[in-house]
Formats: C-alpha cells, sequence, structure tokens
C-alpha cells in the first residue's frame, strides 16, 4: 500500500533524450531551496506581464526528446500546451547542477537546448555559488559570463584590484534588460 501511495504522490522524474529515458536525480536540500528562490524572482518580475515562468514542466521539442528543467521562462503562450507542457524552446532555461546531473547539464542538455533554439541557458551551482550564463549564438550555447557570490573570506583572500571583478552581484538576463537578478537572492539561505 505504501508504494502504490508514493507512486500516486510523486511525479514523473525522467526526461527522454535522443529516444532514451534518463532518470532524475532527487534533488537535495540547497537545489531545492535555490529552484525556489530564483522561481520566485522571475514570478515576481513576470507578475501581471505576457511571458510566463515553470518549474519541473515538460518541453517537448521533437518525438525524441522531452526535457524537465529546473527553471524555464516562456515569452510565446502560443507553445504552451496546459495539459502536456511547452511545446517547443523556451527563451530561457536555467539548470540546478549537482554532481549527479552535471554531465547532462553541461553536455548534452546543453547541445539539445542550443540546437533547439534556447536563447539563454544558465548553469546555476549551489556548491560554488556561481551561475554560468550562455547564450545563442548561430546553433550554439556561448558562454558570455560567470557570475559569483564570494564569501567574506574568500573576499579577504584577493588583492584589491581583484575584488572589483566579483563586487557586482547583480545581473541582467538578455530578453529582461531591466530585470536585476541577485546573486545574494539566488543563493539566499543555502545551507
Amino acid at each position: 500500500m505504501q508504494s502504490q501511495r508514493n507512486e500516486f504522490l510523486e511525479p514523473r522524474k525522467y526526461e527522454v533524450i535522443d529516444g532514451k529515458i534518463v532518470m532524475l536525480k532527487i534533488a537535495s536540500p540547497n537545489h531545492t531551496s535555490c529552484k525556489c528562490n530564483i522561481l520566485t524572482i522571475f514570478m515576481n518580475y513576470l507578475k501581471g506581464k505576457q511571458p510566463k515562468v515553470f518549474s519541473n514542466s515538460d518541453i517537448y521539442l521533437s518525438d525524441n526528446i522531452n526535457l524537465m528543467p529546473d527553471i524555464m521562462v516562456v515569452c510565446n503562450r502560443e507553445i504552451i500546451d496546459r495539459n502536456k507542457g511547452v511545446m517547443g524552446a523556451p527563451d530561457l532555461v536555467a539548470e540546478i547542477v549537482s554532481p549527479l546531473t552535471v554531465k547532462y547539464d553541461r553536455g548534452r542538455k546543453k547541445d539539445i537546448y542550443a540546437e533547439y533554439g534556447v536563447k539563454e541557458y544558465w548553469i546555476v551551482d549551489t556548491m560554488n555559488r556561481t551561475i554560468e550564463v550562455f547564450l545563442q549564438d548561430n546553433g550554439a550555447l556561448i558562454l558570455n559570463n560567470t557570475h559569483s557570490l564570494l564569501s567574506d573570506w574568500e573576499m579577504e583572500e584577493l588583492l584589491p584590484d581583484e575584488r572589483a571583478d566579483f563586487l557586482q552581484t547583480e545581473f541582467s538576463p538578455t530578453i529582461f534588460p531591466d530585470l536585476k537578478v541577485s546573486l545574494h537572492d539566488v543563493f539566499d539561505d543555502l545551507l
């Protein structure tokens, strides 16, 4: 009886990549907190606007590719199917990496997002408190910037001229240049 109850309560936890099922791993507390933080940033910004933000919703890119990113933003509501998910490439995707998912997030999934036209891709690392921002460039996602939130002791270890690079703790997504994403908000209250 217990296993039936768990199956009923827990949604599907896999993606389809190149026609093969890839099981998703259970998220750590930091992963979940960071995802909620990013989701909150976008939900607050997009309130009353046309684009939609989703967490753990399906993206259908082809018969052989069905992904479930941590966060995605869709500007074109016409590709949203209220029963299935997103039927095409979202504009922005954020994946929060872990040792178990980093291979796919930096590898095949990044390549898929590039091929299908995702405009901006974030790789969020809760352990190192970094966000790598990749931008679409002719079918490839190219690293545009890495945003890092250093601890006080890490800042003290830097030379004064090196600190300037790490004092900037806000950035804007290219699709929303007026949105200021604070690294302090993204990595707030992590263990």
